[in-house]
Order: C-alpha cells, then sequence, then structure tokens
C-alpha cells in the first residue's frame, strides 16, 4: 500500500478541520490518542470477538471496515502530528482477533509513552495486523479510508 497517499489525504483534513474549527496551534495529540483509543473500542464491540458470554453475532463485514478506518484517521493523524510516518507495514501472525486488538493497545500505551518513530512503526505495523485479523484487505482499506474521508468532508461542512 502506497500510504504516503493517505498521509497526504489525512493531512489535508487535519488542515481543514483545524481550520474551519479554530484549532490553534496547541496541540491535539492526546486528543487525538484518546479517540483512537474510543475508536479501536468501537470496532472491538462491533466485532464482538471478546464476548464469549454473547450469542448475538458480530456486525456486517462494511460495519467493521468502516469502524476500522475511523481508527485509520487518527493513527494517521497521530503520525502528522508528530513527524512520523511508515512507509510500509509488517502483518505479524496472531491467534486471535481479540490477541491482535490486545497488541493494537499495547502498542498505542508505548507509542504514547515514548513518541518515537519506532514505537509509531510498531503501533502501525499491529493496527495493520488487525485488519489482516478482521479479513480487511489493503485496497478495501484504501476504499473504505477514501469514502470515510469525504464523508469527514461532508460532516464539517454540516457543522458536525
Amino acid at each position: 500500500m502506497h500510504w504516503a497517499e493517505l498521509y497526504e489525504y489525512q493531512r489535508q483534513l487535519d488542515k481543514y478541520i483545524e481550520q474551519h474549527k479554530n484549532v490553534e496551534k496547541e496541540s491535539v495529540v492526546d486528543h487525538k490518542t484518546l479517540a483512537f483509543y474510543v475508536e479501536l473500542g468501537e470496532l472491538a464491540n462491533e466485532t464482538r470477538c471478546f464476548k464469549f458470554w454473547s450469542n448475538k453475532p458480530e456486525s456486517d463485514h462494511e460495519t467493521i471496515k468502516e469502524e476500522y478506518v475511523d481508527g485509520l484517521h487518527f493513527l494517521l493523524s497521530l503520525g502528522i502530528e508528530l513527524n512520523s510516518y511508515v512507509e510500509s507495514a509488517e502483518i505479524s501472525d496472531v491467534t486471535s482477533r481479540t490477541e491482535a486488538f490486545l497488541t493494537v493497545y499495547q502498542r498505542l500505551g508505548e507509542w504514547k509513552r515514548k513518541k518515537t518513530k519506532q514505537a509509531y512503526q510498531n503501533l502501525f505495523d499491529a493496527y495493520v495486523t488487525l485488519a489482516a485479523a478482521l479479513n480487511i484487505s489493503e485496497e478495501d482499506m484504501k476504499q473504505a479510508y477514501l469514502e470515510k474521508n469525504d464523508e469527514n468532508y461532508d460532516r464539517q461542512d454540516r457543522g458536525y
């Protein structure tokens, strides 16, 4: 995947939001970090992979994909905020979706503490590994990202 293209789309969206919301040059890293944690939780809820006590099925694949790219927006934005970018991502083997989620949470915590390029790369790799565990291909991820990106502009224009 050509991640540089998505970073550029995200940079433009972030700038658009900052201008329309009159965001000062204050740091929004903590806000975006919390938003990423929240989006990750929403995604886990849609997959229901950890809800061993429930017979309710997971959401449809489109919903899961949409929730995944909500998190991807914040992950890209965090990379932009701290000038950390990835050129490629390494997909690791995982034994379960739950393990994949827990790894992303762990790597997000490590990144929050260290904020190094290597910690960001590790987080990015874990998030792309999660996509693989959720059967989201890179092409599907890119298409869903672009669709959600357009929706995010529309939301800003509607006063979201």
